[in-house]
C-alpha cells in the first residue's frame, strides 16, 4: 500500500509536467495507491488561495480535485483515532505540526509507505518512502 503525498499528486496533475512521476504512477497497481484527507485539504487550501487571484485556475483545480476524488473514491484514508495517537508522538519528534506529520501518521497507522519527492519530511518520522521523482 502506498499513500500518495500532496507533492506527488500535484505534480502529476498536468501531463508532461513530471514525466518520471507520471511513469511511476502508471506502473503501479492502482488498487495499491491511496490518498488521504490531509492531501485533499492541502489541495483545497490551494484552491482557496487562487480563488480571488486566478479564478479560472481555481476552477480548473476544483474540477481536477473532483475527478481525482472520484478516481480514488474507495481509496481515501481518513485521519482517524489510530492516526491521531501516532500523530501526537510524531509532533513531539518532529517539533512541528505541519500537514506532513498527519500524512506520516496516517501511513504509519496503516502500514503504508509514502510516495513523495520530499523523503526528508518522512524518513525521520519512521515512514518508509518511495520517491517517484528519483
Amino acid at each position: 500500500m502506498i499513500l500518495i503525498d500532496t507533492d506527488t499528486l500535484s505534480l502529476t496533475r498536468r501531463p508532461g509536467r513530471s514525466p518520471k512521476a507520471e511513469r511511476w504512477m502508471a506502473a503501479q497497481d492502482q488498487d495499491e495507491l491511496f490518498l488521504c484527507v490531509v492531501t485533499i485539504g492541502e489541495v483545497e487550501k490551494g484552491i482557496a488561495q487562487q480563488r480571488n487571484v486566478h479564478p479560472d485556475f481555481a476552477r480548473a483545480l476544483r474540477d481536477w480535485l473532483t475527478r481525482t476524488e472520484d478516481q480514488f473514491i474507495n481509496r481515501i484514508w481518513d485521519f482517524d483515532r489510530a492516526a491521531a495517537r501516532i500523530w501526537g508522538g510524531l509532533v513531539v519528534r518532529a517539533g512541528n505540526t505541519n500537514p506532513d506529520t498527519m500524512i506520516a501518521a496516517i501511513a504509519l497507522s496503516r502500514g503504508a509507505m509514502v510516495a513523495t519527492g520530499n523523503p526528508r519530511h518522512f524518513i525521520p518520522l519512521g515512514v518508509r518512502v518511495v520517491d517517484p521523482f528519483a
